[in-house]
């Protein structure tokens, strides 16, 4: 599959299992990830094998987007010996967005190889918070101070900001306060 802009890959329901074995898809854009996990639609399982992404685009998680759900559901997506190369989220997530707590459980990635990804926060994944990152059997090798991130879990002052300061209600903030965003990582 080449040269296309889609909204999404599949279309599938709960209880369905789709295969893939030696497909190769390049030179797109996803509005919303190749593969597009949410309730109330696209809920079944899906295994990709011997398969490559390469030159893959989209706001966030051009191959897969998991989105916030309210239940764990019994499918999962599992990547097995693929390479994903060359591919661009333009916010977060150059591979995987998750803003579920289920991820983990969902999604896996053994074998794979990461070429070249990229995104503003988390060039590979970007996740709710570690505990609900998904599988990656070979993290220890891709992991990096970019290749993952997270949710912010806290604010911490810039090392210009002032450090002290009182702001009552009602007053007009005119001291240079600067805060960075931190995550799990």
């Amino acid at each position: 599959m080449k040269n296309f802009d889609l909204n999404t890959m599949f279309n599938y329901i709960e209880g369905s299992t789709i295969n893939i074995d030696n497909f190769n898809i390049e030179n797109g854009h996803f509005l919303n990830g190749a593969i597009n996990y949410a309730e109330p639609h696209r809920l079944g399982s899906i295994d990709i094998r011997n398969s490559r992404f390469k030159n893959i685009k989209s706001e966030n998680g051009p191959i897969i987007r998991i989105d916030e759900m309210a239940d764990k559901y019994e499918s999962t997506i599992k990547f097995d010996n693929v390479a994903i190369q060359e591919t661009e989220a333009q916010d977060r997530g150059g591979v995987v967005f998750s803003t579920n707590k289920y991820t983990n459980q969902i999604l896996s990635f053994n074998n794979c190889k990461f070429i070249d990804t990229k995104a503003n926060s988390g060039s590979i994944c970007y996740a709710l918070d570690t505990k609900s990152e998904p599988y990656f059997s070979n993290k220890n090798e891709i992991f990096n101070y970019h290749t993952f991130s997270t949710n912010p879990i806290k604010l911490e002052f810039d090392t210009e900001s002032e450090r002290e300061f009182t702001i009552l209600s009602g007053d007009t903030i005119h001291d240079n306060i600067k805060f960075i965003l931190v995550d799990d990582y």
